[in-house]
């Protein structure tokens, strides 16, 4: 069975109940905290576990990570470190550069 979030926000009681490992306590809390967004929504209804979710088709979804820029250093920095100077185009922390150079990235 392959069911999202969306199917969930379709459901009434009587359709939840009927699903396999969901009893009713749990479809009470189903309808109590529709509508969901995503997938991950419905990893925080306590009661429902993870295995119950993946029986029915439902993965949690990772987070994206921030973008890292390798520096000539060979280290890795997030992106929200860095900034391009309007003058030269070099690439280096924000915090090394006047304001009014700054281009973040």
């Amino acid at each position: 069975m392959q069911l999202n979030w969306e199917d969930f926000n379709e459901m009434s009681y009587t359709g939840i109940c009927k699903l396999p490992g969901i009893g009713k306590k749990v479809a009470e809390r189903i309808v109590a905290m529709q509508p969901f967004r995503t997938n991950n929504d419905l990893f925080k209804i306590k009661g429902l576990g993870s295995n119950t979710l993946r029986k029915l088709g439902i993965e949690k979804q990772k987070k994206e990570r921030k973008s890292w820029y390798l520096m000539p250093d060979g280290i890795e920095y997030p992106s929200y470190a860095l900034a391009k100077n309007n003058l030269t185009g070099q690439i280096d922390f924000f915090w090394r550069m006047p304001r009014e150079r700054r281009e973040y990235l």
